[in-house]
């Protein structure tokens, strides 16, 4: 129910796949790789809506995020949620949790994203390898690579059975991790 409430309040089409980030709005978290891998997704589906949800930390940036998603003409697909005090029902509506940072320790966010059996696409750095570990190393693009980061999005919203594994494998290896 709490999904439907999300997707609701977001204006997401009922028919569309859901890509999402749960970060603190800050240079770091590569958010303007984030949307520059968004609109390369959206070249090959359409049917895509984008979530950030996040506090901004650095005074102006999601001013700046917004207007970099109108630039690229993706304004219409990209929701910026804002802090949620339960980001859980948004994670829920996650096809795909898409991390882009730029550096990172270990990337708790991702590992929730896991738990919650989401299919997780990531640059690698920091922890993020060893966060999904080598089986799924595949759903690792090089720090700064949006062609890496969207061709993996779109394979995996292009398949729901990898996606539903790659969610289940994520689930079992961040409970047992």
């Amino acid at each position: 129910v709490r999904v439907r409430e999300v997707k609701t309040a977001l204006q997401i089409p009922e028919t569309h796949r859901v890509v999402g980030n749960v970060a603190h709005l800050r240079r770091q978290k590569g958010h303007d790789l984030w949307l520059d891998t968004a609109r390369l997704v959206l070249d090959e589906r359409p049917d895509t809506t984008f979530v950030v949800v996040g506090r901004e930390k650095e005074p102006g940036y999601q001013q700046g995020l917004e207007e970099r998603a109108s630039s690229l003409g993706i304004a219409d697909r990209v929701r910026f949620a804002g802090f949620q005090p339960d980001p859980y029902p948004f994670l829920a509506c996650f096809d795909v949790f898409l991390m882009a940072s730029e550096f990172e320790g270990f990337p708790i966010a991702l590992v929730e994203a896991m738990a919650m059996g989401v299919a997780v696409v990531s640059t690698d750095v920091g922890g993020a390898g060893e966060a999904v570990g080598q089986d799924m190393a595949d759903l690792l693009a090089p720090s700064g690579d949006a062609t890496g980061l969207a061709s993996r999005v779109v394979a995996l919203l292009g398949d729901d059975a990898r996606r539903s594994d790659v969610a289940e494998r994520a689930r079992q290896r961040a409970r047992s991790g």
